[in-house]
């Protein structure tokens, strides 16, 4: 579970919010179309058409929409199951309809090429030449749409995700941010590490050897970081899809053990016109990226830096 950090989140929400609300010809429709289609018996509909009311609703942060949930189903329960047993917000809020329409392009501003959740598969957005979508990520509702079909279309409530992850591992697993890691909030780079055990005894000397990837709680963790730990290991099952992976950890210890400060050298003696920064000369002997703030443009970032940190503080790139 990697963090995803942007400078302009606020800027992207307010963009998906235009696109929801944007002016449509002939049979087309937006959200107010939506909301006036399926509500239109209801007293709250002159309230949620308000652009001011649809916005909070749409581009609030994560602690503020669930309790918008919450509080809508409490006070007004027949938006949620009318007398036909019907579900009108979910209607309203018709996330099918809009990810269809708009999917491509929220994926496109978020550009975000590697699945939060797991940091193993790419999730990149990418188009033809002449403008038709090929592939795109899913998009996970971290509030699921059953409980809270009002967030269907929140900004901050769509993660984009793998398929394994979103449909296959969470599926409508309700979450909650006490319980599980939010991308846009927070993620393993504070608290938990990467690290591994040998199978055998020589493999602690860097003998090629077949490793059990684990994942270490950092001293002085919270109560409520463990918390959501547990909570995401349980859905993910981080464990048992890392230990598919050994030979990455393989490639790295052997680098990190066997080739050491000669291995780095080696590599700028080789290119000594390119004048490699630290972050360029970790890239290119780890085939990774550094700063925690890129992880989210290649699988097993995490992983990487944190063996790195663990077997390498005294390399000097």
């Amino acid at each position: 579970m990697i963090k995803i950090e942007r400078d302009d989140f606020e800027k992207l929400a307010g963009k998906w919010f235009e696109l929801l609300i944007k002016p449509v010809k002939g049979n087309e429709k937006n959200i107010f179309d939506k909301l006036n289609e399926h509500l239109s018996t209801q007293p709250t509909l002159e309230f949620l058409l308000k652009p001011s009311t649809l916005k909070i609703i749409i581009t609030s942060k994560p602690k503020e929409l669930r309790r918008f949930s919450i509080v809508f189903k409490r006070y007004f329960p027949v938006l949620f199951k009318d007398a036909t047993g019907e579900n009108p917000i979910k209607k309203a809020f018709d996330y099918e309809f809009f990810i269809n329409k708009f999917g491509d392009k929220l994926a496109k501003n978020l550009c975000i090429n590697v699945c939060p959740y797991c940091n193993r598969n790419f999730t990149n957005t990418v188009f033809r030449p002449n403008g038709k979508k090929i592939i795109r990520p899913d998009f996970d509702h971290f509030f699921s749409q059953k409980d809270h079909p009002l967030l269907a279309l929140s900004f901050f409530n769509l993660i984009p995700s793998c398929q394994i992850c979103n449909s296959r591992l969470k599926g409508k697993k309700e979450f909650k941010l006490k319980t599980h890691f939010h991308p846009y909030i927070n993620g393993f780079e504070d608290d938990i590490s990467f690290n591994y055990l040998p199978k055998s005894a020589t493999g602690v000397y860097g003998v090629p050897d077949k490793y059990s990837i684990i994942f270490e709680k950092k001293a002085g963790i919270s109560k409520e970081a463990s918390n959501r730990l547990k909570g995401s290991k349980d859905v993910f099952q981080y464990g048992a899809i890392y230990e598919q992976h050994g030979d990455i950890l393989e490639e790295l210890v052997a680098k990190l053990y066997k080739g050491g400060q000669t291995y780095l050298d080696s590599i700028r003696n080789s290119f000594p016109g390119l004048n490699l920064n630290d972050q360029e000369m970790y890239r290119i002997a780890y085939g990774n990226f550094m700063d925690t703030t890129d992880h989210e443009k290649r699988p097993f970032a995490k992983l990487t830096k944190d063996i790195f940190e663990m077997l390498g503080p005294d390399l000097k790139l």
